[in-house]
C-alpha cells in the first residue's frame, strides 16, 4: 500500500492472504502441546466481560521509558544473571500480583517463522498466537532476571504443534467457554512504550 501511495505501478512484493489454507485447522483437529491444557480451560459459565463488571471500570496505563534507561536494566541483568534478555522479556513480566496469588502472563508471539513450512513473505494477515506463563508472588520476592527468564523460556513452548494444536483446540471447542482463567495479566512492549494491562483486559 505505501509503495502505491507513492505513486508506484506495481508493488515489489504480492501479498498473500489464504489464512484458511496455511493457518486451518488440521483433519482432523487434535491437541499434541499438552502445555496448552496448563493454561486452557472450558467453562461455558465464565465471560471475561462479565468479570470484568464485577472488577469495575477496566483502567488502562502506560509511561514511556527512555532507551538509554531500558539498556542499563538490560545491562544490570545481563551482569546479574550472565543471560541477555530482549526489552519484552527483561521488563514484559512486572504484572501487579497480590500474596499468595499466581497470575497467568498472556502475550501474543510472532510465528510466521514457527510454523513449518513458514508462512509466505507477502503473508499479511494475522500471523500471532497467543503465549502464557505462570508468575507467582513468591516469584516476585526473587531477583528481577528470573521473571524475565521464566518469560524467555515460556518462548520454547512456541514450536509448530504448539501453533497446530492452538488452532485446533480453537476448533474444537470454539462454543465450550475457552478461557485462561480470571487472573491473567498481559502487556505489550514498543520501542518507547510498555503498556501492561490487568484483569479484565
Amino acid at each position: 500500500m505505501a509503495e502505491l501511495a507513492r505513486g508506484s505501478g506495481q508493488i515489489s512484493l504480492h501479498p498473500i492472504w489464504e489464512r484458511s489454507g496455511l493457518l486451518r485447522p488440521r483433519d482432523p483437529p487434535r491437541v499434541g502441546a499438552q502445555v496448552l491444557h496448563e493454561f486452557l480451560s472450558l467453562d461455558p459459565k465464565f465471560s471475561p466481560y462479565e468479570h470484568g463488571k464485577q472488577l469495575g471500570p477496566v483502567l488502562r496505563e502506560w509511561f514511556e521509558v527512555k532507551d538509554e534507561s531500558v539498556e542499563r536494566f538490560k545491562t544490570n541483568l545481563l551482569k546479574q544473571s550472565g543471560l541477555c534478555f530482549t526489552t519484552f522479556e527483561a521488563v514484559g513480566g512486572e504484572p501487579q500480583i497480590s500474596m499468595d496469588e499466581t497470575v497467568t502472563f498472556a502475550y501474543a508471539l510472532n510465528v510466521r517463522k514457527l510454523v513449518n513450512p513458514p508462512l509466505p513473505t507477502g503473508y499479511w494477515g494475522n500471523g500471532c498466537i497467543a503465549v502464557y506463563v505462570k508468575l507467582s508472588a513468591k516469584l516476585m520476592e526473587k531477583p528481577m532476571w528470573e521473571v524475565a527468564d521464566r518469560i524467555k523460556k515460556s518462548k520454547s513452548n512456541a514450536t509448530d504443534e504448539y501453533v497446530r494444536s492452538f488452532i485446533d483446540f480453537q476448533e474444537l471447542h470454539y462454543n465450550d467457554g475457552i478461557n485462561a482463567g480470571k487472573e491473567v495479566s498481559g502487556g505489550t512492549c514498543g520501542t518507547r512504550r510498555l503498556i501492561l494491562g490487568g484483569e479484565g483486559l
